[in-house]
């Protein structure tokens, strides 16, 4: 038999079926000796086993067979994420109609029952919160709030632009280093990895995607963040590069529209190294999976959290699973008008997308560095850098996204300045880069 006792479930009943006990025959043979191979990683070693577990993940993708079946909905049942339980459950019934087995369907629908009580209960008490901030409640058409009518002033978008364009005349290469910039904030900035400044002057001059950062890169280079692995944090970063290459695909397309699906794909896409991860949480190391390319919809999962404003707490609400593919939808359409609207300004644009795409909050992590992607659509439609936020502008960056989210009364005058002063301190950041340290 192959496991890895890491990720096997002992809950559940040992099952004899040859279809999960063997590599199955209709893989390539490559595929099978990839796989193979990922059964030989010692448990106590997380990293190569996280790797393996991807791996499964993978094929699962392109062999819907018992075998994989097992494996991955076991992982994602042990690992406990989020919404890796009831994603487990899909797969396990997917599997039960393959092998016909009574005992194993017997413990499944108990398991069923249970989870989907216990689901429903906590959607319910969600919705009734009673500890949420005051305006920090979910509010139902959130995708449908008004588009802003505030203008930021030429003279500042002037000053971005004439930037932009001084850098652009220093290095004719500034915007592939500048999207590397981007992809190293906006990680820190959600407490993913953050590199020292050597490393990360190396990162923004040689990128994450050839064979030059990685020989030189090490796990002392990282000084923060719950991925403490270099080579884990180096595939979040290509991972995440991917992801904008594929904005700015976008961009060149007439009209720009933007649907579920393709946000789906985009999220998919920035998240495939992230699925199954070993995060450092407070000194512990742990196994963490998150649903990637699909909406908490699917893994039933709600998200509140706790953060703080002005020295104030707050606890934020975000969209109930259940609504979320509605308003995904709903925000796809409105975001795609918007896009097409010559009236709108930039700087507006690229807040309105900020706010509600974070209010609907509707995957289970990547949603911040999403939406800093997505607002960077309406800046690159008028050939000015894409957004980016560093640590020092986070604070203010999340607080008037709470602000926002709790005026609702069409004033993104205050996001729209950091979002702008945030892009405009990048540029300082990056000219530094492109002429400070050696390595």
């Amino acid at each position: 038999m192959y496991f890895l006792d890491c990720f096997l479930n002992s809950e559940r009943p040992v099952l004899d079926h040859s279809s999960v006990k063997n590599i199955p025959d209709a893989l390539t043979t490559e595929d099978a000796t990839r796989l193979r191979d990922s059964f030989r990683v010692s448990p106590r070693d997380q990293v190569n086993c996280a790797t393996s577990a991807r791996l499964w993940e993978e094929l699962l993708e392109r062999y819907r067979l018992p075998f994989l079946l097992l494996r991955v909905a076991d992982l994602r049942f042990i690992t406990r994420g989020p919404g890796s339980q009831m994603t487990s459950l899909h797969l396990y019934v997917e599997l039960g109609k393959m092998i016909q087995d009574e005992i194993y369907d017997v413990w499944l629908s108990q398991l069923l029952d249970s989870v989907t009580k216990q689901t429903n209960n906590m959607l319910s008490a969600y919705k009734s919160a009673q500890n949420i901030t005051p305006n920090q409640h979910w509010r139902r058409r959130t995708s449908e709030d008004p588009f802003p009518y505030c203008r930021m002033p030429k003279a500042f978008i002037d000053e971005l632009r004439q930037n932009w364009k001084k850098l652009s005349t220093m290095d004719s290469s500034v915007l592939s280093k500048f999207i590397n910039l981007h992809c190293l904030e906006t990680n820190v900035i959600e407490g993913t990895v953050q590199f020292d400044p050597t490393a990360t002057t190396m990162l923004v001059q040689v990128g994450f995607l050839n064979e030059a950062a990685p020989g030189q890169i090490t796990d002392s280079n990282i000084i923060s963040g719950t991925v403490r692995q270099s080579r884990d944090a180096l595939l979040i970063l290509q991972d995440t590069h991917k992801a904008v290459d594929e904005i700015f695909e976008l961009v060149k397309t007439r009209p720009v529209v933007i649907t579920p699906e393709w946000v789906c794909c985009l999220h998919k896409k920035m998240m495939a190294s992230s699925r199954v991860n070993v995060l450092d949480m407070n000194g512990n190391r742990k196994f963490n999976h998150i649903t990637i390319g699909a909406t908490r919809q699917l893994s039933c999962v709600n998200v509140a959290i706790q953060t703080s404003f002005q020295g104030r707490p707050l606890k934020v609400q975000f969209c109930p699973y259940d609504s979320v593919d509605a308003e995904l939808a709903t925000f796809c359409k409105q975001c795609t008008v918007l896009l097409e609207r010559n009236d709108v300004d930039p700087f507006a644009a690229a807040a309105w997308i900020s706010h509600v795409f974070i209010t609907i909050h509707p995957f289970e992590d990547g949603n911040g560095r999403l939406s800093r992607m997505l607002a960077s659509i309406p800046l690159l439609l008028q050939e000015l850098p894409p957004i980016c936020i560093g640590l020092s502008e986070k604070s203010n960056y999340n607080g008037f996204l709470n602000a926002t989210r709790s005026y609702r009364n069409g004033d993104y005058e205050e996001l729209m300045k950091v979002l702008h002063q945030g892009t405009l301190s990048s540029l300082s950041q990056l000219r530094l880069h492109l002429s400070g340290l050696q390595f």
